[in-house]
């Protein structure tokens, strides 16, 4: 995936065996990133753990909350000084820091979140899981919001989509958050260490605690009419953000018969399952979403417009099929001939259990089997 303008990253030799937990916090060092607020949850812990014991060596502040609010705030304080900032939960801790992350929104303070999902709804287990998507894509707050979301698949992309998340909350003053399965975040990777180098940003605004003529305010209170100047505001900042920011990677996609669109470990399964039904003669190729929020539409539509598909098959670890309802959206709202005509189906799992090879395969040859007869 492409990183520039915000983000250009030199290969080194130097390789670590990781978690992407670990990934992700050693991606945050190596971004400057000088402040983390947490709060113990399962399946992120690494991160907590990993910082605790390297963060202070490089001039870092580790706070671990006595709550996922504390934690939040706390992050949003720092922030607001311009230190790169980072925060790390769960789908439950999600839940709960989605009032900071709507005043980070208002406040146009950027940080960075990574969210490591379990099952759920409700208490749920620790196992891995999608259904967070809709809560993050969708904006993760009250009133007018959006945050960019980054769909890594592998502990090494854990590690860079952290440093281009702190790239990206500069550039646009806005919260980032990288979002995971619990198995990406847990599993073990040989990590290629590679030096970051960021587009300069202005941090001008900046709030440094003196008093005077140069002292600043950040807050999102506004009793005013001026909010819904305010807001149009941010709309144009989302704007470009939607223009410039969507991200997807695709594999094996000529002549495909069927698409298959996956994030994270279904995207893994997905594209073993590609190379399955490739062996028995359905040619399949995976479209890969890389941001969440901005979904990459134009990416998807002119993907199924060049490899002119049979069908498309979901795959996703939610029951509701989240990242399905974005699919269809982005197939029915076009400038040119919606193709909303092109069948779309569904592989879905739920609470902690991951999509196996043999299930995409099997639904992907019964629906195949199926328009042949039509």
């Amino acid at each position: 995936m492409e990183y520039a303008p915000h983000l250009e990253l030199e290969l080194t030799e130097h390789r670590c065996l990781l978690k992407g937990n670990e990934a992700a916090a050693l991606g945050a060092i190596q971004a400057e990133c000088k402040y983390f607020a947490g709060y113990p949850i399962t399946p992120v812990n690494e991160v907590t753990e990993y910082l605790a014991a390297h963060f202070e060596k490089v001039g870092g502040r580790f706070l671990q909350g006595s709550s996922e609010l504390e934690s939040i705030n706390a992050a949003i304080g720092a922030a607001a000084t311009g230190v790169r900032t980072l925060v790390a939960s769960s789908g439950l801790g999600t839940s709960l820091k989605t009032e900071g992350f709507t005043y980070a929104v208002g406040e146009e303070v950027p940080l960075v979140y990574l969210c490591v999902m379990r099952g759920g709804p409700g208490l749920g287990n620790i196992f891995p899981a999608q259904a967070d998507y809709g809560q993050i894509t969708r904006g993760m707050g009250s009133g007018d919001s959006r945050v960019i979301s980054l769909l890594p698949q592998s502990p090494q992309e854990m590690y860079e989509f952290t440093m281009f998340a702190f790239a990206l909350a500069d550039a646009y003053r806005t919260p980032v958050v990288v979002v995971v399965d619990a198995l990406i975040g847990q599993m073990q990777g040989l990590i290629s260490i590679k030096l970051p180098r960021f587009a300069e940003c202005d941090k001008s605004w900046a709030v440094t605690g003196r008093l005077g003529s140069g002292s600043k305010i950040i807050t999102s209170f506004n009793l005013t009419e001026g909010l819904s100047e305010t807001n149009k505001v941010l709309m144009e900042k989302w704007s470009r953000i939607m223009e410039r920011e969507p991200r997807f990677d695709t594999y094996n996609m000529d002549g495909a018969e069927v698409v298959l669109v996956a994030f994270g470990t279904a995207a893994a399964q997905a594209c073993s399952a590609a190379d399955v039904l490739a062996d028995r003669g359905v040619r399949a190729g995976l479209f890969e979403p890389k941001t969440g929020w901005p979904f990459p539409a134009k990416g998807l539509r002119e993907t199924v417009r060049s490899a002119e598909p049979r069908a498309l098959c979901v795959v996703e670890m939610s029951i509701l099929g989240q990242v399905e309802e974005d699919v269809r959206l982005a197939l029915s709202l076009d400038g040119g001939a919606p193709l909303s005509h092109v069948p779309v189906f569904a592989v879905r799992t739920s609470g902690g259990v991951v999509p196996t090879i043999d299930e995409i395969v099997a639904e992907v040859s019964s629906v195949v089997a199926g328009l042949d007869k039509e």
